[in-house]
């Protein structure tokens, strides 16, 4: 039984053997391979040269389609072939297989490897199209009517090709023209140039691209014999990453050769031959320029912080005690800047403090934006000027044509520290002297900028406190370095925190006048805190506007250093002709910076706090509401007059509170208030008082108006108070206290200098010792 159960398997087996071998018999004889068919898609063209009907542009966009009945194209292969056709390289197709097939990087080839020497090509791709430059020059590469041949086919997934698709076009293209696009005509240069060539074609939706160019130096007499130094050859741009580009330099290999001068007479010149090939292989007319090569030259570095034109600033900085909070109307840059609890902080402007130093307060988040580039980069080597990319000499300022390739950087007699660019191997520069600098490339990270940390000065406090020094010098393409490298040195200070703020500063900004002298003003003013302190800080801010001729680096506004204010426990100041404008607006980026760390301020002023309101209001500046409690809006301060002459009805300062009256100083040193040479023309008043329309804060002296009366006889102005007048003015707000919680702030609609000195000083004392 069981031997006929295995016959009767090894029967089945047998069969089903016998059937599938027939079936794949029967599957090969059924499905022969069919070629794959390919045609050319453009109307454009001919199928042969006696069916050409005249040129077409040089430049074609060929379009194909292949189809595989029992398959699929699996990608297509083209050639140009001349007239006689033998196959031929056309611009951006010019590595050929043996047959003349152009060859591409297969997908998984590595390409930085030139395709002529890479061994992962092929013919093959799957792109249905393609733009050719058909060759429209003859052998001496002028314009002709070219005929080609453009042949195309394609493979199926088995491997079998398609016969080849053709067709025949004429070329046609104009001869271009050729151009530097340096002006050297005529010129001295240094030893190393960049020559940039440009070609314009006149061919309609081609452009100017060209293919290459090709140049000749010669040094030539002035008779026109040449003088030996350079190969008597065409060099070709053809290899070069950019053929419109050709570098000659001594860091190259290929330095130009200086031109002779004997006894100050030049003895030969420089000729420069050009030729540009367009992508139809056509020539162009042979441009020919000379110069002279010079050496000597040494490029110039600016570190762009107005080093002599505060304008031309460049430079900012940003941390918790340096910092602006507004955007000036005048500023170009983009500024860096961080979200805080008090709102945006941008960075702003070293200050120019009073020991003439560029200075800054300190945090461990202090950052300082470095700017540098080299004599030329922009007009008058200011930033904020055009850009004009002339390399000037550094002695003579003269142009000399060469590029600017490198920068070295040392920072306080160190090369600079720059993690991702250490100071070692080519980015290390050791000078004959021992001096060691960080070289860096113009194309680097930190080419030409750089953010100066806490990292950079060692991650220390006690290293970044202190007086810094930057050094930058340029490199340019001779590899001559600025001999006179540019420094900035600057001084950053600690800061100094509220409890440990002491003293009084006192900021006059006061012109010597008859109606706030000098003399007097300073004198009332020390005499008024002298029970509080001995001695005191003072600041002339007119002066200072007129001696240190920094106001640019602030936009024309804040000129007083906040490392120069920042250690006293309050600042007074005072502008006393009532009739003057005056700047305290601003120093508004100053005296937000000293209040915010717990400063306290008293203003004393006059009629014209009406118009520094004003001017807060317009510019954004929130001074007098965030730290004197008076809304940013043009009628919270008013004033009783503009002038000494009217309304002359201010006597008194009356006490709110715990302080005491004030009266007027009369007589008056002001002669509008006090005329001792005609009695009768004095007003024994004053106009110009300021007083406080709304506020938050708490009044603490108010208006005291004469009594009503009639003016007496003889006197040509108005001076006493009808009732009406009595009644509008009398118990007016005129001086203020707000406090916050980090500061006490008092403003004062009267100036101090025109009140009873002792009364005054009596108030001051009593504010002084309040202080928190």
């Amino acid at each position: 039984m069981f031997r006929k159960k295995s016959a009767i398997y090894l029967i089945l087996v047998i069969a089903v053997v016998l059937i599938m071998s027939t079936s794949c018999e029967r599957k090969g004889t059924l499905n022969t391979n069919l070629q794959p068919y390919i045609t050319i898609t453009n109307y454009f063209g001919a199928d042969s040269t006696s069916l050409i009907s005249g040129p077409l542009l040089f430049q074609q966009t060929i379009q194909w389609s292949g189809t595989d009945e029992d398959g699929w194209v699996e990608g297509y292969a083209f050639r140009v072939l001349n007239e006689e056709g033998e196959p031929i390289a056309t611009p951006g197709y010019d590595v050929l297989d043996e047959n003349g097939w152009v060859k591409f990087y297969t997908p998984s080839a590595e390409q930085d490897i030139p395709l002529s020497q890479s061994a992962e090509t092929t013919i093959w791709r799957d792109q249905c199209y393609s733009t050719v430059n058909f060759p429209a020059a003859d052998a001496n590469g002028d314009s002709a009517n070219v005929v080609s041949i453009f042949e195309v086919k394609c493979i199926d997934n088995a491997g079998n090709e398609s016969d080849i698709a053709r067709k025949y076009f004429q070329a046609h293209s104009h001869t271009p023209s050729i151009f530097l696009d340096t002006e050297i005509d005529g010129k001295t240069i240094s030893t190393a140039i960049i020559f940039s060539f440009v070609m314009k074609d006149g061919d309609p939706f081609v452009g100017d691209d060209p293919y290459y160019f090709k140049y000749k130096l010669e040094r030539r007499k002035l008779d026109g014999t040449i003088v030996g130094g350079y190969p008597d050859e065409w060099i070709s741009t053809l290899e070069l990453p950019d053929v419109s580009l050709a570098l000659h330099s001594a860091l190259n290999g290929n330095a130009l050769i200086p031109n002779t001068i004997e006894n100050d007479v030049l003895q030969d010149s420089t000729f420069l031959r050009i030729k540009a090939i367009d992508t139809a292989l056509i020539e162009s007319e042979e441009l020919e320029i000379s110069f002279i090569v010079k050496e000597g030259f040494y490029p110039g570095t600016v570190i762009y912080y107005g080093d002599g034109n505060a304008n031309a600033n460049g430079i900012y900085s940003l941390g918790a005690s340096h910092f602006a909070t507004y955007l000036d109307d005048a500023i170009s840059d983009i500024l860096p800047s961080v979200q805080t609890s008090d709102g945006v902080h941008y960075a702003t402007a070293f200050w120019y403090d009073g020991e003439d130093k560029y200075s800054a307060i300190g945090s461990n988040d202090f950052k300082t934006y470095m700017r540098w580039g080299y004599n030329g980069e922009y007009k008058d080597n200011d930033p904020h000027k055009r850009r004009e990319d002339k390399t000037l000499d550094e002695i003579t300022g003269q142009e000399y044509f060469c590029e600017i390739i490198g920068y070295d950087i040392r920072l306080d007699g160190e090369p600079y520290y720059y993690p991702p660019i250490p100071a070692e191997d080519d980015h290390l520069q050791v000078d004959d002297d021992g001096k060691e600098w960080l070289r860096v490339g113009a194309n680097d990270a930190i080419g030409q900028a750089t953010t100066v940390t806490f990292t950079s000065y060692g991650g220390s406090l006690d290293n970044m406190y202190g007086e810094h020094t930057f050094e930058v010098r340029a490199i340019d393409l001779q590899g001559a370095v600025d001999l006179t490298p540019h420094e900035f040195t600057y001084t950053i200070v600690a800061p100094v925190p509220k409890e440990e703020k002491s003293g009084i500063l006192i900021i006059d900004d006061d012109a010597d006048t008859g109606e706030s002298p000098g003399g007097y003003v300073d004198t009332l003013y020390t005499y008024i805190i002298s029970d509080y302190v001995e001695e005191h800080g003072y600041i002339n801010r007119k002066e200072l506007s007129l001696s240190n001729g920094m106001s640019g680096l602030h936009h024309a506004k804040s000129i007083i250093a906040p490392s120069d204010i920042q250690q006293y426990k309050a600042i007074i100041y005072h502008s006393d002709n009532g009739a003057a404008e005056f700047d305290f607006w601003k120093e508004f980026e100053a005296f937000k910076i000293y209040l915010l760390h717990g400063g306290n301020l008293i203003l004393s002023g006059g009629g014209t706090l009406k118009i520094i309101h004003e001017k807060c209001s317009d510019n954004g500046f929130n001074i007098l509401e965030e730290y004197f409690g008076i809304p940013m809006n043009n009628t919270s301060i008013n004033r009783v007059s503009s002038e000494y002459l009217v309304n002359p009805f201010f006597i008194k300062a009356i006490a709110e509170g715990s302080f005491n009256d004030i009266d007027l100083l009369l007589p008056s040193f002001n002669s509008t208030i006090t005329n001792p040479m005609a009695p009768f023309l004095s007003v024994n008043g004053l106009g110009p008082v300021a007083y406080f329309n709304s506020h938050n804060s708490e009044v603490i002296f108010s208006y005291g108006c004469k009594d009503v009366a009639e003016d007496p006889p003889g006197c040509p102005f108005h001076i006493n108070p009808t009732q009406e007048e009595y009644d509008l003015y009398n118990g007016l707000p005129v001086a203020l206290k707000y406090e916050t919680t980090n500061n006490s702030c008092y403003i004062f609609g009267f100036p101090l200098s025109y009140m009873d000195r002792d009364q005054v000083k009596t108030m001051m004392t009593q504010i002084l010792n309040d202080l928190p």
